[in-house]
Formats: structure tokens, C-alpha cells, sequence
């Protein structure tokens, strides 16, 4: 930023660092530079949100999101990815379903689909609608290739929806298909250990 103290750009990548550092009041005030100087960039706003939230004031954040998804015609799934997450985060899951359920997915295993899938699933297991969370678990799984090679948030979910998998048909007795799940996520590139460990105990 000091090299382009005028580029919305690159203060929005200042934020961006901010951020992950937890310096979430000093990032949400640059992202409010990077705003100023441009109104219509997305990625500021929703940074903007995102830090909103992580510091704990989820009401301002939540206006925020509400802003964008009514005065905003476009990255609306982006916009409806946050606004869930948020939702998720104050246990309000039965309004984060519905927003879930507005974002138009593609037929991948992109970051922003497979955080749709696993939002949906865990908002569904909340509310102890355990069927219909198997679905989509079971397409999220299904969706990533065997040797997936994307960001570290992806297979997360990827890992975190195999866990819940193995749960929902542990709870009903289905031997076989736990240990194939477990198998299958054991074999998977970066599994976190304990799968194995789990199979092997069985």
C-alpha cells in the first residue's frame, strides 16, 4: 500500500494480511480505505464482512451482507456463501439453509461449492435432518477426485464431510460402509491420521 496508496487493490490485499493475522479492527478500516476508492469492487466488501464478523460484531456484519445481497446485482453466490457462513456461526441454520439453497452451483469441486455442500449438510445435521445431510456429504465426497490437489479449506470439507459420513452410518449399523468410507479417506492425498487409525482399530 505504500508503494500504491491509491490502488483499492492493493489495500484490500493489506486488509486481506490483516486479517489473517487477527488484526481484524486495523483490517476492517482498510478495507474501508479500498472502498472508498472504489465502490463497486466486491472483494473489499466482503472482506470488510468477513473481518466484521471474526471480531466478534456480527450484527454490522450482518447489515453489511444484507446490503449487498439487495443492492448488489452481481457475485451474488459470493455474497450468499458469506451471509451463510455468518448465519452458521450465530446458529440461525434453518435461515442459512435458505440461503445455501440460493447459490447457483456448478457441477465441480471449486472452494465456493464444496463450502456450499458442507454448509448445507451441516446445517441440516443441526437441525437433526440427518437424511437429507447424507446427500449432499455423499455428493461432496463424490465431487473431488481422487488426487485433489486444491487449497487447504477445501479439503477440510472434504475431510470434515467424510467424518459425518462415517458418523451418520456408524449410528446405523453399517460396517461395510464405514470402513469403505474410511478406506477411501484414508487413501486420499494429505488424510489427516485419524482415519487410519480409526480403520485400523476396527
Amino acid at each position: 500500500s505504500t508503494l500504491e496508496p491509491d490502488s483499492p487493490r492493493a489495500l484490500t490485499f493489506l486488509a486481506d494480511a490483516l486479517r489473517a493475522d487477527e488484526r481484524y479492527n486495523d483490517a476492517v478500516e482498510i478495507y474501508g480505505q479500498a472502498i472508498d476508492l472504489d465502490h463497486e469492487a466486491i472483494a473489499p466488501q466482503l472482506g470488510a464482512a468477513a473481518a466484521l464478523q471474526l471480531k466478534g460484531d456480527a450484527s454490522r456484519a450482518r447489515r453489511l451482507y444484507n446490503v449487498l445481497l439487495k443492492d448488489w446485482d452481481y457475485a451474488q453466490d459470493r455474497v450468499l456463501l458469506g451471509a451463510a457462513g455468518l448465519l452458521v456461526a450465530i446458529t440461525d441454520y434453518d435461515s442459512a439453509l435458505d440461503l445455501y439453497g440460493r447459490i447457483d452451483l456448478p457441477d465441480d469441486a471449486s472452494l465456493p461449492t464444496l463450502l456450499a455442500l458442507y454448509g448445507k449438510a451441516y446445517c441440516l445435521l443441526k437441525l437433526q435432518r440427518d437424511a437429507e445431510a447424507e446427500y449432499f456429504l455423499s455428493t461432496l465426497v463424490a465431487r473431488v477426485p481422487a488426487d485433489y490437489d486444491g487449497p487447504e479449506r477445501g479439503r477440510e470439507m472434504l475431510f470434515r464431510a467424510y467424518g459425518d459420513l462415517v458418523d451418520f452410518f456408524q449410528a446405523r449399523d453399517r460396517s461395510r460402509k464405514v470402513d469403505s468410507l474410511l478406506r477411501s479417506a484414508a487413501a486420499r492425498p494429505l488424510a489427516p491420521t485419524r482415519f487410519a487409525r480409526r480403520l485400523a482399530t476396527r
